[in-house]
């Protein structure tokens, strides 16, 4: 079946924008890691923590088990998380594991309303699903991951903008996940 794409050629920003990083809220992406389905069983894992950042991680391939705090999960291709400074966490993954996934981490955030380096508030949980924007958000980070690796000309101020729009993105598929 071929997917519908709408008429529209072009399209306006509507005027009632209104830009979450404002005053002296500027949040910095910190690193982009990519860990392909073929070595995610290779990938180091132990159960730690971030004080200082916020860390997100796209399941983009495969399944695994999690361990958040002291809760096992089962994460999927689609799936998204979010780990708020001072979550404990860490994948389950075992020699035949076939996950692949995305993790960015942001730094400096100030969320209106949260703690620092809170994207989300804490009883919301950790794991969403991206439903219909899961391709925004993957090829978001692809394109974050592909211009660090290859050390494109001004890829760091580059990432920092696709980082802001990214969290736009996430905070839509957490509201759409919870109703908030």
């Amino acid at each position: 079946m071929a997917q519908h794409q709408p008429l529209n050629a072009q399209c306006f920003v509507k005027r009632e924008f209104h830009p979450i990083f404002v005053d002296d809220n500027n949040p910095q992406l910190l690193y982009v890691c990519k860990v392909r389905p073929d070595i995610s069983s290779r990938h180091p894992r132990i159960m730690h923590s971030h004080d200082d950042l916020v860390e997100l991680v796209l399941i983009y391939s495969g399944a695994s088990d999690y361990l958040i705090h002291d809760k096992k999960c089962t994460v999927k291709a689609g799936d998204l998380l979010i780990y708020n400074s001072g979550v404990v966490h860490d994948e389950m993954a075992g020699p035949d594991s076939l996950l692949g996934f995305i993790t960015i981490a942001v730094g400096g955030l100030r969320m209106p309303g949260l703690r620092e380096n809170a994207l989300i508030p804490d009883e919301l949980g950790y794991l969403f699903q991206t439903g219909h924007n899961f391709e925004d958000i993957r090829q978001l980070l692809e394109l974050m991951f592909r211009n660090l690796s290859e050390e494109e000309p001004d890829a760091a101020a580059f990432c920092n903008s696709l980082m802001h729009a990214l969290l736009r993105k996430v905070l839509t598929v957490v509201r759409e996940n919870t109703g908030t």
